[in-house]
Formats: C-alpha cells, sequence, structure tokens
C-alpha cells in the first residue's frame, strides 16, 4: 500500500498546481514539521524534519538524493499547502498528506515525512 501511495504521490507531483506569486526559498509543511529550503547557489533543495533532524536534499543536476546536516529554519516561515508545489530551476516539491516529494527534472529526488525518507 505505501508503495502505492508513492506512486500516485510521483504522479501527482507532474500535475500539482504551482503555488502562486511564491517569493519565499524556504517552506514548511501544514503540520510545521518539515521544513525545506531551496538554495539558488548550490542549485538544491533540502528538506528537513524538526522531530528527529532528518535532513536531505537533492541537486538540480544530481542522480541520487544526498544525506545532509540539519540546519535551522524558521518556525514562520510560509506554508506549502497540500496538494501545492514548489518550483524553482530544474527542481520540483509536492506538498501531500502523507509528506513531501521534491524530485529534479531528470527524475531523481526523496520523499520525506515525519517518520519516513526514501531516495528514488
Amino acid at each position: 500500500m505505501k508503495r502505492l501511495v508513492f506512486v500516485v504521490a510521483l504522479c501527482a507531483l507532474a500535475y500539482a498546481p504551482v503555488a502562486g506569486s511564491w517569493t519565499s526559498n524556504v517552506w514548511r509543511s501544514p503540520t510545521r514539521n518539515i521544513a525545506c529550503q531551496y538554495s539558488p547557489r548550490g542549485q538544491n533543495i533540502v528538506c528537513e524534519t524538526d522531530n528527529d533532524h532528518y535532513a536531505v536534499g537533492v541537486n538540480r543536476f544530481g542522480t541520487q538524493p544526498f544525506r545532509t546536516s540539519y540546519r535551522w529554519i524558521s518556525p514562520n516561515a510560509p506554508t506549502l499547502q497540500y496538494g501545492a508545489r514548489y518550483t524553482a530551476a530544474g527542481l520540483t516539491c509536492l506538498s501531500s498528506t502523507y509528506g513531501m516529494y521534491c524530485k529534479n527534472t531528470g527524475g531523481h529526488g526523496f520523499f520525506l515525512s515525519r517518520d519516513d525518507a526514501q531516495g528514488y
């Protein structure tokens, strides 16, 4: 069942609406537990969970997601609502009730939730 949810969410990532008028390079999930940051300089997105400080990222041209160190992101960062996506320079993240899905245009990325992290 988890795999089916994962596949459905990946498909939704391709068709989810883009967050309108987004001006921030940081955001949080509606539960506020997952925080993400886009780095234009590094051309990557890193997301992390506050409950266990697990952090994972994906580069614009990378072939695998990478594990990284936890970076504090303000609890006041804007919320990326469920079903909305953040896009920047070849990277896309989708906020879902299951967690955050982020990938590059090559299809490589990660899923991160309170209890799970998976690379693809």
